[in-house]
């Protein structure tokens, strides 16, 4: 019998599958109330977008009946032990991300190193499971390494996920040198949302044949 944990896992692994139209092998009746870490934004357009594409995409699972998304937190700001109880008391599972979270500099914090502000105390305190979506490593060529605890509190966060997920083997690569042997297998590669965002949104607009590439230059940091 699955447990809640094996289920939560087998829907997170399966991006491709998160269609409004897709059915899925849960149990009938069990809508999976799910806790949300995100960043809410106006000055980072990649951001603003990307949070509620993770909503959209858990929650139109399944015909829309696998997850409920039911409430969120500012990611960057510090995790108390009153927000764990009630997380741990209404919550079927945890959801970090996406975005570009191993990165030092955009909320400096002794706490993880990175830019969940979660201590190793709350980490360990956290009784549902935990779902790291499509993170990434940003951490710009020149700048500092992490500062303590971040290798520690990384390994600590994989052992306790039942999916680690990363947006792209650039990341997968780095995060895994901070990590024990053992838990670099247990890094999984999963892409952005916004990528997958037409599989789950309805786009009415006429799309032309022609096939188009954007790039992003980020000029946001500078090292000698």
């Amino acid at each position: 019998m699955r447990t809640r944990a094996d289920e939560i896992k087998f829907f997170a692994g399966q991006p491709s599958d998160l269609r409004p139209d897709k059915g899925s092998e849960r149990s009938m009746g069990t809508v999976f109330k799910l806790f949300h870490f995100d960043i809410a934004t106006e000055n980072n357009f990649g951001d603003t977008l990307r949070f509620p594409a993770v909503k959209h995409m858990f929650e139109a699972y399944g015909a829309g009946e696998a997850f409920d998304i039911y409430d969120s937190r500012p990611l960057r700001e510090n995790v108390g032990p009153a927000l764990v109880k009630y997380i741990n008391r209404t919550a079927d599972a945890v959801v970090v991300g996406g975005g570009g979270l191993f990165l030092s500099d955009t909320n400096p914090n002794r706490e993880s190193g990175w830019q969940w502000r979660i201590s190793l105390d709350m980490l360990e305190q956290l009784e549902v499971p935990l779902i790291v979506f499509a993170v990434g490593y940003n951490r710009f060529y020149g700048q500092p390494d992490f500062e303590p605890p971040f290798s520690e509190h990384v390994a600590r966060t994989i052992e306790k996920s039942v999916f680690f997920g990363l947006r792209n083997h650039g990341s997968i690569e780095k995060v895994a040198e901070y990590v024990p042997d053992e838990l670099k297998s247990r890094i999984t590669y999963q892409p952005c949302p916004t990528t997958l965002s037409k599989s789950v949104l309805p786009i009415d607009v006429e799309q032309p044949d022609a096939k188009r590439i954007g790039l992003q230059l980020s000029t946001s940091r500078r090292y000698a």
